[in-house]
């Protein structure tokens, strides 16, 4: 009988967090992840570091229109934790004739194997809060980059599907929120509160390793 494939992961976090106000608010953070798999290996630099900033009523002296502003950014590297079994059936019949497809209508063996290295995420992201008329209105925009190096995606190869680190993923973005609340104090017996969020996202393809493939699935 067959061994059943499995994987164990270790991640250990250190983090160093300075927070201070003088006046208005600093929190400034450093971090480096690291991370183990008995299938891909590991990696042992991941750093990141964020900071805030939030100017409140010290600043603004207490103004019943403009409460606070706070500003926040960061810049991240790590890993992603791929599933032992790739579960997305979306790629079964992209790039076959429907003969070819009657016999790829699974993927039960599309598992990860240590021929595959790690996917890599680096990540920058910035956000700004505004907050006015005593708390009850919420503005926010943030904005985040990220590059995806080493994506895994099947492939179609000598007749069967097979994982491969395929590509360069570029996605970057934008959302914005309007955020009421009609009573936002805590000994308030009725709150309510309305939302409203609006996003663009821009996904990109930027490089496909293998010249042979014009697309991934």
């Amino acid at each position: 009988m067959d061994a059943q494939p499995n994987k164990s992961t270790v991640q250990l976090k250190n983090r160093l967090l300075f927070e201070g106000y003088f006046g208005f608010e600093v929190n400034l953070s450093l971090q480096n992840n690291s991370f183990s798999s008995t299938i891909q290996g590991g990696r042992w630099f991941l750093p990141s570091a964020k900071a805030y900033l939030k100017l409140g009523n010290d600043i603004f002296n207490y103004s019943s229109f403009l409460n606070s502003i706070s500003i926040s950014g960061g810049i991240s590297k790590d890993v992603v934790d791929f599933p032992l079994y790739y579960d997305n059936l979306s790629h079964n019949s992209l790039q076959l004739t429907i003969d070819e497809s009657l016999g790829y209508t699974t993927n039960n063996d599309l598992f990860i194997s240590s021929n595959l290295d790690f996917e890599e995420v680096t990540q920058f992201d910035v956000e700004t809060k505004i907050a006015l008329f005593n708390n009850r209105v919420n503005l926010a925009a943030s904005y985040y980059n990220s590059r995806h190096k080493n994506s895994i995606f099947p492939v179609f190869e000598n007749t069967s599907w097979q994982l491969q680190n395929i590509a360069e993923v570029k996605n970057r973005g934008l959302e914005a929120t309007f955020h009421f609340y009609l009573n936002p104090y805590y000994d308030s017996e009725y709150k309510l509160d309305t939302k409203f969020i609006f996003s663009l996202n821009w996904p990109v393809v930027d490089k496909i390793y293998d010249n042979s493939h014009y697309r991934i699935p």
